[in-house]
């Protein structure tokens, strides 16, 4: 029933399984990734039949299966829910469902972004691409992909395949980039509202950098609408993690977003990816959020990759410190299950070494620094030889 669409147009089981290609490998190469362009293609029937009759976990579901090891909500989880919510339709292993064609989707349809967040990849962000031909120290594999998957990236898809399905989307999930800013993302609110669609439930994953009306009147009209906004730190403290962003504008848009006049239900939520750069004050925005009458929640969640990033590989006296924070600020219960993720990893330096060296090597090309911003992850750095 779902299928996730990546910036470049490829087709994966979703957004956590295993998808990217290997770097410095041809595309006739790329041995483990399911060929999944045809929707009643021969892997897509052997991972239904696996789904429905196997036992155990797909390779390719590592991160459901790791996630659930702990006790947490996956995505898995959430797709189930979703198909009984929807009447628990009968599946099929040719068509997928008895519709023949998906009916959730995750869809990324080029890198277009106004930002350059620290944690992202220039897959994700064309400001990034920027930055990688710039400094090509700081993402050695954008450099060894082919040039036919970096071009994907930038143009303006063709959606009439997933236009004329329009009618039978009962959930969208859209991401960029930025998805404010993508024609695409546009067209296809046009043609669902045109089919008449706007009970179709839609999730937009934004930077909240622009509150532009044309974007947001289009939105208005569903009946269901969660605006998932990253914001991975206070605002005074935004501009360094999400490239220049100006964290006081960011959130007068989600507030002007909130007072817009929407048919249906709003849920305004802000999406807290945890790093190392914030794991030791991340929880200031979950006050100001608490403080917040027009705000729903404020969902946190420990990064996954870059490996760099994951406070999970610190030394563990300095995990015990970012925990002994959150427990001081009475931030910890509610935020406990990212730090039982962050438990579950052992410490590794090298990851942390390689996050000391680009640290240093963006902050002196953009002109910010790590002290001025989170200065105890700045100790915890310095502290490795």
């Amino acid at each position: 029933m779902h299928q996730f669409i990546s910036t470049q147009g490829k087709k994966f089981l979703c957004c956590w399984s295993d998808r990217w290609p290997k770097p410095g490998v041809s595309n006739e190469n790329q041995e483990k990734l399911l060929d999944l362009e045809d929707w009643e293609g021969e892997d897509y029937q052997k991972v239904r039949d696996f789904m429905l009759n196997g036992d155990g976990w797909l390779d390719e579901c590592r991160y459901c299966k790791d996630q659930e090891a702990l006790g947490n909500f996956s995505f898995r989880h959430q797709i189930n829910s979703f198909w009984k919510e929807s009447g628990s339709p009968s599946l099929d292993i040719r068509q997928g469902n008895v519709f023949g064609v998906p009916f959730s989707y995750d869809l990324r349809f080029n890198n277009v972004c106004n930002l350059a967040c620290r944690m992202c990849t220039p897959e994700s962000s064309s400001q990034l691409v920027k930055e990688a031909e710039k400094l090509p120290e700081l993402y050695p594999h954008w450099e060894k992909y082919d040039k036919e998957f970096q071009l994907s990236l930038g143009r303006t898809k063709n959606i009439d395949p997933l236009l004329e399905e329009a009618e039978f989307i009962k959930y969208v999930r859209i991401l960029g980039g930025e998805p404010t800013v993508q024609p695409e993302v546009k067209q296809l609110l046009r043609k669902l509202i045109e089919v008449g669609n706007t009970s179709v439930s839609i999730k937009v994953v934004t930077n909240g950098t622009n509150a532009q009306d044309e974007f947001y009147k289009l939105l208005t009209k569903f009946d269901k609408v969660l605006l998932n906004v990253s914001f991975d730190s206070h605002p005074d403290r935004l501009a360094y993690i999400r490239g220049n962003a100006n964290g006081k504008k960011m959130w007068q848009n989600i507030q002007k977003i909130s007072e817009m006049s929407w048919s249906g239900e709003l849920t305004l939520e802000l999406a807290q990816v945890i790093m190392s750069y914030n794991i030791f004050d991340f929880w200031e925005l979950g006050q100001l959020v608490d403080e917040t009458p027009w705000l729903s929640t404020n969902h946190t969640e420990l990064v996954v990759e870059p490996f760099h990033h994951c406070p999970g590989y610190m030394k563990q006296e300095w995990k015990e410190k970012a925990i002994d924070i959150a427990k001081q600020n009475n931030s910890y219960d509610k935020n406990k299950h990212v730090f039982e993720d962050m438990l579950s990893k052992e410490t590794n330096l090298e990851h942390m070494k390689k996050l000391k060296y680009l640290t240093g090597l963006q902050d002196f090309s953009r002109g910010k620094h790590l002290k001025d911003y989170h200065p105890i992850c700045y100790d915890m750095l310095e502290d490795i030889q």
